[in-house]
């Protein structure tokens, strides 16, 4: 007998059917015995006899002592009434809750609402995979609802990020070619370049999602560590460099390998401002808000703007952005957009009480395009108003995210690209590597140390020597030649050890030789 068949039945005619075995029933319960009232009312009456004996027999003081025992008993045999009563209560709120299921098997209450989710869930992971084998046998797999998903990637190639290219049907999206970049494939389906007001996010199972520049202000990037931001900041970036946008970018982790900065390498030959430190990030922000005032001034709007700030969140956490610094980005995000300027702000903490009540609530409305990673469901709720939704985006997988943008929110796979998307995407522009930015104020030209000295400890000394006047870290790096966090670092070891003199208040100090 298959297994899916269902058991015989019993012949006709044999005179009686056969039914299904009940489980036994449970065994009859104790009635209390009868006798137990009157016992207690006897012996009750007896101690009340006792008592009058007591009091006609024995002299006043035996009464006394004998009466405090009689009260010590009561209350003990209180106490211990009150502790069996508690006990019994206990005992039948326990049993209160236990529900017995149709095959006999107990189960408490508190349980129900997780069995009947698992229950659920297990029905519909057995019906789907019924209709996926009933899809496979079929004479005609590709017109059943449960299709079976072709893989379209070569074994050789960088696959796609949530494996969207096996979620698309093959009229929609083609193989791709190892030899061609992605992002040149996905430019020649028309996915992207043939509106260069829209930036292609990711793919649904049915088609492209797009966000439109001329309704968005500000896009935000929100999720955990390792699970797409930068994956999804990169696609946005690659697409606006080939669309000849300027771009400003800033990326406080720009020094390390995996950061936002260094993985955009190959287009920095777009980008107008590159930024790491906290000063270079305002300074930036400053600039892309003195071009927007003058295109509504009156001049004359070229190629988009598009300012990226990664790790947006931590730096105001920190307080590393000025309070008038994040003011000017809401203002920005408002006024800005009808003169082609717009931002991308990219960070993990999304939640109105971290960046504070001055910031969160303008910033909110201001962000009119969501990206969100797996993330914590209060962070996103910040940034999607609807609980149910917010609980959903910490169950997304690595690569997938939910977009709301014009329409309504949709979860899409957005594309992993490489390096060699990166390279076409700059169009044959040089790169231009990122050089820090030195000190605003005028410095005096001081002599280099002498190249003997290897190390940068005895050369920043040399120089506060040689100099005869006190330095901050931004005119000893100028000077130097050198990284402004190694100096930074370097002067904050020598001033430890008194090597150093430091003088002035924090984010201004200036430094000089003992």
């Amino acid at each position: 007998m298959s297994r899916f068949e269902p058991p015989s039945r019993p012949h006709e005619g044999q005179g009686r059917s056969v039914h299904p075995r009940l489980p036994p029933a449970p065994p009859p319960r104790r009635q209390a015995a009868t006798w137990l009232w009157p016992a207690a009312l006897l012996t009750l009456s007896a101690a009340l006899l006792c008592a009058l004996l007591a009091l006609l027999i024995f002299d006043r003081a035996f009464l006394i002592g004998a009466m405090r025992a009689v009260i010590v008993t009561l209350l003990a045999g209180l106490v211990g009434g009150l502790a069996l009563g508690l006990l019994w209560l206990y005992r039948r709120a326990q049993r209160a809750g236990v529900l017995t299921m149709q095959h006999g098997q107990p189960i408490d209450v508190r349980d129900v609402r997780t069995l009947t989710h698992l229950t659920a869930v297990g029905t519909l992971d057995h019906h789907y995979a019924v209709e996926l084998m009933r899809a496979e046998r079929s004479m005609f797999p590709n017109l059943a609802h449960y299709a079976v998903r072709s893989d379209l990637r070569e074994p050789a190639a960088p696959a796609l990020m949530g494996e969207v290219v096996a979620a698309l049907p093959t009229s929609a999206l083609p193989a791709f070619d190892v030899h061609t970049p992605r992002l040149a494939q996905i430019r020649a389906w028309g996915h992207i370049g043939s509106e260069p007001a829209r930036l292609l996010v990711g793919y649904t199972a049915s088609a492209p999602q797009m966000i439109t520049l001329a309704t968005t202000g500000f896009i935000a990037v929100a999720g955990q560590p390792r699970v797409g931001k930068s994956v999804t900041a990169s696609l946005l970036l690659a697409q606006a460099a080939l669309h000849g946008w300027h771009i400003a970018l800033c990326d406080p982790h720009g020094h390390q390998e995996d950061g936002l900065l260094r993985r955009c390498a190959p287009i920095s030959g777009s980008c107008i401002r590159q930024a790491v430190t906290p000063e270079e990030i305002s300074e930036t922000i400053a600039f892309v808000d003195k071009i927007g005032r003058h295109r509504l001034a009156g001049s004359r709007a070229g190629a988009p703007v598009l300012l990226v700030i990664d790790e947006f969140t931590k730096l105001a956490l920190r307080r590393e952005l000025p309070a008038d610094v994040l003011a000017l980005l809401t203002a920005m995000a408002v006024e800005l957009s009808k003169v082609k300027v717009h931002g991308i702000l990219i960070g993990q903490d999304w939640t109105g009480d971290l960046l504070g009540g001055q910031l969160g609530p303008p910033l909110r409305r201001a962000i009119t395009a969501r990206i969100i990673h797996r993330s914590d469901p209060q962070n996103a709720e910040f940034l999607i108003p609807l609980p149910a939704l917010a609980r959903q985006a910490a169950t997304l997988e690595r690569g997938s995210a939910i977009l709301w943008g014009d329409d309504a929110p949709v979860t899409v796979n957005v594309p992993l690209l490489g390096e060699q998307d990166m390279r076409y995407a700059a169009q044959g522009r040089a790169p231009k590597p990122y050089t820090p930015r030195g000190t605003t104020t005028p410095t005096v030209a001081i002599p280099q140390p002498p190249p003997a000295l290897a190390s940068l400890d005895d050369r920043i000394i040399a120089l506060l020597a040689t100099s005869g006047q006190q330095l901050d870290g931004n005119a000893i790096a100028a000077q130097l030649g050198d990284d402004l966090q190694q100096v930074r670092n370097a002067l904050t070891r020598l001033t430890q050890a008194g090597r150093v003199t430091r003088h002035g208040a924090a984010r201004s100090y200036t430094y000089a030789a003992p």
